[in-house]
């Protein structure tokens, strides 16, 4: 007779594909455009060395961004890397020299951080016309540390479902997360929550985060 069904909480291995099942899963909104050219070589270098037997699947996060499901197709996996440039750009026109990671630091009230920012830009001021540069460095405090919470939560929350959809297939897997970084509120309950899913659905995650230099491999 049939096998009966798995019950709840169990799988079987009707699914498995007798190679390693591989994702490079490309953070866009929060790499600069022309961001992902110096990881390109290094990628397709790692697809070439993929076994027969192995799929692979490249997901871009982002506005049409493209996407392919799990395939052995080489020059279809090449062809969406290609086409992962980047997408962030600061739609806020920036009159200060202040970062995202203070702007969002000063959102949660961290001791000290406003008052330097507050010393550094509006420096050789006094009276009325610090008062003035204070008022105009918080308000774009504010408008980046809101922009950059935004991009963060929509990338965990794709981050979320695809590892949710991950637990469909059986065997393990693994992604690789490229991105320049991004900004999560209550970081550390998130990160539990990302690392919960990513057990149950039996993948190992490996970020990759660009900078300015190239990479030429990897691992």
């Amino acid at each position: 007779p049939p096998a009966p069904p798995p019950p709840d909480g169990y799988s079987g291995n009707a699914n498995a594909t007798g190679g390693r099942l591989v994702m490079i899963v490309v953070d866009q909104p929060n790499i600069r455009f022309g961001g992902t050219l110096g990881i390109r070589r290094a990628v397709n270098g790692f697809i070439d060395q993929l076994r027969p037997s192995d799929r692979m699947a490249v997901i871009g996060i982002g506005r049409g961004a493209p996407s392919t499901p799990f395939t052995a197709d080489r020059a279809r996996l090449k062809t969406a890397i290609e086409r992962l440039v980047g997408q962030h750009q600061n739609s806020i026109i920036s009159q200060f020299s202040v970062s995202t990671s203070e702007a969002l630091q000063i959102q949660r009230n961290v001791p000290g951080v406003l008052e330097q920012v507050l010393v550094r830009e509006c420096d050789g001021m006094a009276g009325p016309a610090f008062e003035a540069c204070s008022l105009e460095v918080q308000g774009e405090i504010q408008e980046k540390a809101l922009e950059g919470v935004a991009d963060g939560q929509q990338t965990m929350s794709i981050l979320r479902a695809l590892l949710s959809a991950l637990k469909t297939l059986d065997g393990p897997k693994t992604m690789v997360f490229v991105s320049e970084g991004f900004l999560i509120d209550d970081q550390r309950q998130q990160v539990i929550e990302l690392g919960a899913l990513a057990s149950a659905s039996r993948t190992s995650i490996y970020a990759l985060k660009l900078d300015d230099q190239l990479f030429a491999s990897m691992a």
